[in-house]
Parts: structure tokens; C-alpha cells; sequence
């Protein structure tokens, strides 16, 4: 298993036959289409270009915002058959020679590490399809994203929109603001946050739905029941003094957990649950952790906790509630990151 946080390894299995790596994926419409029902129209010179590359926040990763290198995919919209594979070393735009009266499915995959084979795909379901893991492979964010069915014009330049498979979970504040005098006098000592129970697995074209996140193996999740494992940050150990706050921001990113609060478990012994963001702190040097349950998330969307008070001594156990000890403010300005997000479950 790869770090979570500041490894970030993000790969695309692909559970196809090795092809050689080249500059373009073969195919190409120098020839008439297979199956093409009559004469071929005029071919077009069309610009392909990545749209939507998302940027960074401030203090977070420089791989949030990077688009390194991309695929472009066209398949015909009536069968799904692939028509264009061609790849890009950098952002730069593809330029391909299309048919004018064709409607093709576009695609655009982005960052993808060196075990995916762009020419191995032969098929929209076959792209739509295939896995993808944040725990092994490259070190950039893999993105997907498509063009509604269109038959393209002459000297048209078409923007193909993409987003991150990952979700970016944080905590930018944590403020003290104890309500008993009595736990106001004790030292704070702000010892480690982390991302618990983290999944690492999706396809290029969906979240993997609840029902197969609940029926994952365990194989399928990192820092389970809220250890503190891959990318945790738990070397702080700031002195916060009571009504002030540390303000470093903490970032650490999973695949979406679409696990709904309804299907959420604390059970003791493993089982498939909610993504929860963890803090934990010494008062009085007695360990207390508040963990905040974060619900049905979706790729490419940011659940970063603003400011996070602390009020009363959190829970012993990071999968135990601590209902009431900690009020959390989630951030609205996601910098480029889909959202905001509403997550009103607080422990």
C-alpha cells in the first residue's frame, strides 16, 4: 500500500493485453469506418482540448492541479466502438481528422500511470469500465471526463471537461473553547489528524455505488476504524491555549465512500462504513478523538472542516461518537474542487 497523504499513488488496473507505449494509439480514420452505412462524409480537422483542469489550494499538494498527460478517446455513439485513440505527453491540445456526419461518444482520461495501456481499450464500456485504485501506481491525480454525443464541424476546437476520481478531505482550524472551567484549565495538546477509513477503489467512468462499497473486502479501505496509518498527520503535538486555534491545514484525499448515513456502522468488529475525518488530542494527557462522519461522497468534491471547536472531551475510541464536543464549519470556497459540501453530521 502506497501512502495516502503526501504519496499519493493513484493507478488505473487495466486487465488487458500489453501494448507498446506509443505517441499515438493506432486505428485512426485514414480508412473508412467498419460497418459505416454508406459514402463516408468529408473529413474535418478538429482541436481536442482538456477543459476544467482543476487548480489547487493554497498549502495543499502541487499534484492537485498538475494535468501531466492525456488520452483521447472517440467512440461511435451507435455502438460504442472505438473510431480515435490518441495520447498527449503533456496538456497540450490533440488535433485528429474527423468524419463530418459521425456522432461519437468523446472521452478524455488524464494522468493515467504507466501500467494503463490507452490502446487496450477497444470499447466505450470497456473505458467506462475499467478500475481504478488511489493505493499503488503514478504519482498524479487520475481524471476522466466526456462530451455529450456530437457530430463535430470543420476547423472545430472541442473542449473535453475533467475532474479528479479522488475527493479531498481536510481540516483548516482547530480552535479550543472548552465550556468547563475545568478541562479550560488543562494543557490542549493538538497530537494528529487523518482520514479514517478510506476507500481506495473506483472506475474511470462512476463511483463505485453503495451497494458495492458495502459488499467491499477489506482489502478495499485504509486506516479502518480510525487507526492512524497510511498519510496520517500524527506528529503535531501543538499546545493549543484555551480560545486559541492552530491554523496549519491538513489535506489528505480518498476515492468516494457513497456509503449514505443511514447504511453507516460503528460496529466494534471490522465491517464496510463511512469516510470520517479524525482529530485527536490530549487534555489534562488523557487521549480524546472527534471524528467527523462524512457521508455519500462523490468524486472530485472537497469536505474541508474550516474550523473545527473544540468544547468537551471527545470520545476514547475514534469510532465511538462524541456527540456534542466538537462543532464543525465546512469550508465553501473549494478552490477548484466541486462543491461546496453540506455534511451535517458532526461525530
Amino acid at each position: 500500500m502506497g501512502m495516502l497523504e503526501r504519496r499519493r499513488n493513484i493507478s488505473v488496473w487495466a486487465a488487458v493485453a500489453a501494448l507498446a507505449a506509443c505517441v499515438s494509439c493506432g486505428g485512426g480514420l485514414d480508412a473508412p469506418l467498419d460497418g459505416y452505412d454508406g459514402v463516408p462524409g468529408e473529413k474535418v480537422s478538429v482541436e481536442f482540448v482538456i477543459g476544467g483542469a482543476p487548480t489547487r489550494a493554497a498549502g495543499a499538494d502541487p499534484l492537485e492541479g498538475a494535468v501531466d498527460h492525456w488520452a483521447l478517446y472517440l467512440f461511435r455513439a451507435s455502438d460504442g466502438s472505438r473510431e480515435v485513440c490518441e495520447v498527449s505527453s503533456s496538456s497540450a491540445p490533440i488535433t485528429k481528422d474527423v468524419f463530418n456526419d459521425v456522432e461519437y461518444n468523446i472521452y478524455a482520461v488524464a494522468n493515467y500511470p504507466s501500467s494503463f495501456l490507452p490502446a487496450s481499450v477497444t470499447s466505450e464500456s470497456v473505458l467506462l469500465g475499467t478500475a481504478s485504485s488511489l493505493s499503488d501506481g503514478g504519482a498524479y491525480f487520475v481524471m476522466f471526463g466526456s462530451a455529450p454525443q456530437t457530430v463535430l464541424g470543420s476547423d472545430q476546437e472541442k473542449s473535453i471537461w475533467v475532474s479528479r476520481l479522488a475527493c479531498r478531505l481536510g481540516v483548516e482550524r482547530v480552535t479550543v473553547n472548552m465550556e468547563d472551567p475545568y478541562y479550560a484549565s488543562k494543557p490542549f495538546v493538538l497530537k494528529g489528524i487523518w482520514a479514517s477509513n478510506v476507500y481506495i477503489r473506483s472506475t474511470l467512468g462512476a463511483d463505485h455505488p453503495a451497494s458495492t462499497v458495502l459488499s467491499s473486502a477489506a482489502g478495499a479501505w485504509l486506516n479502518r476504524m480510525g487507526q492512524p496509518g497510511s498519510g496520517a498527520d500524527t506528529g503535531i503535538n501543538r499546545t493549543i491555549a484555551q480560545g486559541g486555534s492552530y491554523t496549519t491545514a491538513h489535506y489528505f484525499y480518498t476515492y468516494p465512500d457513497t456509503i449514505p448515513a443511514a447504511s453507516d456502522s460503528r460496529s466494534e468488529t471490522w465491517s464496510p462504513r463511512c469516510t470520517r475525518i479524525v482529530i485527536n488530542a490530549s487534555i489534562g494527557g488523557t487521549d480524546y478523538y472527534y471524528a467527523v462522519t462524512v457521508p455519500a461522497m462523490e468524486r472530485n468534491n472537497s469536505y474541508v472542516i474550516a474550523d473545527a471547536t473544540i468544547t468537551r472531551p471527545g470520545s476514547l475510541d475514534p469510532e465511538v461518537p462524541s456527540d456534542g464536543a466538537i462543532d464543525v464549519t465546512f469550508a465553501t470556497d473549494t478552490d477548484g474542487w466541486d462543491g461546496p459540501v453540506s455534511v451535517s453530521e458532526e461525530s
